[in-house]
């Protein structure tokens, strides 16, 4: 099957490849291991989890409601991309192996499949926590402090003058 990565605006292709049994993660694997520039590509709800990204150019990528669970993104370029409409201006911090999957930019956190800002996690009572799914009141209050902190670092990482903020957000 022949899966085409097209550009967010001109609907021109960037990249295609052709394999029996292909996905789109296939196909933008073999785009970045090919060193194919998916600058503005349209990924939209791309199902990436998992993907090797890693020094993939994807300046001003449309990645709206696409899966990056596990994606290794080390070194991408993602300035300018879309993430749920969030303009990223580096790569997500993402963690697995944990009871979900944690996905870190600088306004929005994701812990599985909840998607809320910062603020919004940092006031969550331990009700609407529980309310979320039946077992994450525990996972919450064992993670809350270190996923708090590496929100505020991660988004106060480079405040110009070549020092980490790292305190809590």
């Amino acid at each position: 099957m022949k899966i085409q990565i097209i550009a967010k605006f001109t609907g021109a292709v960037i990249f295609e490849h052709e394999a029996e049994e292909n996905t789109i993660r296939l196909t933008v694997e073999a785009a970045v291991k090919a060193g194919a520039n998916l600058d503005r590509a349209y990924l939209a709800g791309a199902n990436l989890d998992g993907a090797n990204l890693a020094h993939a150019s994807l300046d001003g990528a449309y990645l709206a409601g696409a899966n990056l669970d596990r994606a290794n993104l080390a070194g991408a370029n993602l300035d300018g991309a879309n993430l749920d409409g969030e303009l990223l201006t580096r790569a997500p911090i993402s963690l697995a192996n944990l009871q979900w999957d944690i996905l870190i930019t600088n306004n929005y956190m994701r812990i599985g499949c909840q998607r809320h800002t910062h603020a919004e996690w940092s006031s969550f009572g331990d009700d609407d926590i529980a309310d979320m799914a039946s077992p994450s009141l525990y996972f919450w209050r064992t993670w809350k402090t270190p996923l708090l902190s590496m929100c505020g670092t991660y988004r106060d990482a480079d405040r110009g003058d070549g020092r980490v903020n790292t305190t809590a957000a």
